[in-house]
């Protein structure tokens, strides 16, 4: 992983923490199929500006990103 500019991945907590320990932004997907105890993850991925998340689940043509 240190040899990645960012995380793409579930926000499971192994993927986040590791990435933040190798200081990487990350990009994890937050919709209807994500684990409910892996949303407050997400949440926390956006109110940290620790990288963004996208809702699979857009409409076409509208902004992934929250």
């Amino acid at each position: 992983m240190h040899l990645s500019d960012f995380l793409i991945g579930k926000p499971g907590p192994g993927c986040i923490s590791e990435a933040m320990q190798q200081g990487l932004p990350v990009i994890v997907v937050k919709n209807r199929w994500t684990m409910p105890q892996e949303r407050y993850n997400a949440d926390w991925v956006v109110e940290n500006r620790a990288g963004i998340v996208l809702d699979s689940s857009a409409p076409s043509g509208t902004a992934p990103w929250r």
